[in-house]
């Protein structure tokens, strides 16, 4: 009896939520055709030829990150190739770069097909599996600090994921109900001229706002990126800073919101911060990014069947919500810019809520509704007077 041609799962780069939830639906799918194996460890494992046999049993859609481990490490494609079989098919859960690893692999004669992971939505399959999840966990934090800037008269600094793109950081301020952000995507930000001044606007705007007894509350909560660039503040200490497998500097999302407290009370204002960068990896996916995860999977399923190699699964608008598709690994694996999307005012640090609505209102309003008014989050005990 013939064996089954093998299938190899690759989660690369760093891990997402809805992972399990792609390994079961394409387990699902193939496991009765195929012999379905997961590299240990990620990429890594692929270069050595070590995977494992998935076990769905031992799965669940619900838990978040990479069930058989995750890297890193860009892959070296020789030792890959040398350890594959011809009849072996991978697929490449990835992002940016490990969609161009997939690429590089399959150019080398090993079938690939791709898995559009991210969690700040920055390829071009227009929406990615670990997005929704991302943004809803940031966007939850925004709204929950309110109560204490506003209880405080303080600004709350929110830190999030994204090292030079904002996909995260615009649709979190949103519908988190955020005064400000402050991105990643726009150079190097002035604190005194730029950074600071919309701050305090929205912070003077808050107390008119929000009084008890003729008593002002004012206050502002602010996200921030863990890659925004800040001309007041410093590299963090040599000994706090290293590189990750990329040769890229690891960001300290808390050395920056340890600064911009430092900074604001210079200014003479409380302030407090927490980054929350991990809990957008590690917290259980939303319903909305388990199904997409599945939908990208049930559209590689089909790519496995066809013999279509070389592409990965997308998505693109259908209707109320989204419809999974296939194009290139190259053409998917693109890096996509948000600075001049228009969805966010780089110079007044606000989103553009109209145009989020419209663009990817089908997506995060599944899981976190309408973008909320800020009365929806500030005690209504400050609300009296109005």
């Amino acid at each position: 009896m013939a064996e089954k041609p093998r299938v190899i799962i690759t989660t690369a780069g760093g891990h997402i939520a809805p992972f399990e939830a792609g390994f079961i639906r394409l387990h699902d799918l193939l496991g009765d055709d195929y012999r379905l194996e997961a590299s240990v460890g990620g990429v890594k494992g692929l270069e050595d030829g070590i995977s494992e046999p998935i076990n769905p049993a031992l799965l669940d859609r619900f838990e978040a990150g990479a069930p058989y481990g995750a890297d890193r490490n860009p892959g070296d494609i020789g030792k890959i190739v040398a350890n594959t079989r011809d009849d072996d098919i991978i697929i490449m859960m990835g992002g940016d770069n490990h969609l161009k690893t997939g690429r590089d692999i399959q150019n080398a004669g090993v079938n690939v097909i791709g898995y559009p992971k991210t969690m700040d939505g920055d390829t071009f399959a227009f929406i990615t599996c670990g997005w929704d999840t991302a943004v809803y966990q940031y966007a939850t934090a925004a709204r929950h600090h309110h109560r204490a800037a506003a209880g405080y008269k303080r600004v709350f600094f929110v830190g999030e994921f994204g090292r030079d793109r904002d996909g995260v950081l615009i649709p979190s301020t949103a519908w988190g109900g955020a005064d400000r952000g402050i991105p990643s995507e726009g150079g190097v930000l002035s604190w005194e001229d730029h950074v600071l001044p919309r701050i305090l606007e929205s912070y003077e705007e808050n107390g008119k706002r929000y009084k008890i007894a003729g008593v002002e509350f004012p206050f502002a909560v602010v996200t921030y990126s863990e890659g925004t660039v800040i001309d007041v503040i410093p590299d963090p200490p040599r000994h706090l800073q290293s590189r990750d497998s990329h040769g890229e500097v690891k960001l300290q999302p808390e050395w920056i919101g340890m600064n911009l407290v430092y900074f604001m009370k210079q200014a003479g204002i409380s302030a407090a911060f927490q980054a929350y960068t991990y809990s957008g990896r590690d917290f259980p996916p939303t319903a909305t990014d388990v199904l997409l995860s599945e939908m990208a999977c049930e559209e590689i399923a089909g790519m496995v069947r066809d013999q279509d190699f070389g592409k990965c699964a997308m998505f693109e608008p259908q209707g109320g919500f989204y419809v999974a598709t296939r194009a290139p690994l190259e053409e998917v694996g693109r890096k996509k810019s948000f600075r001049d999307s228009g969805l966010f005012d780089y110079e007044q640090l606000v989103p553009d809520v109209g145009m989020l609505e419209a663009t990817y209102g089908n997506l995060f309003r599944q899981s976190l509704g309408r973008i909320p008014n800020k009365d929806d989050l500030v005690h209504k005990t400050m609300q009296q007077a109005r």
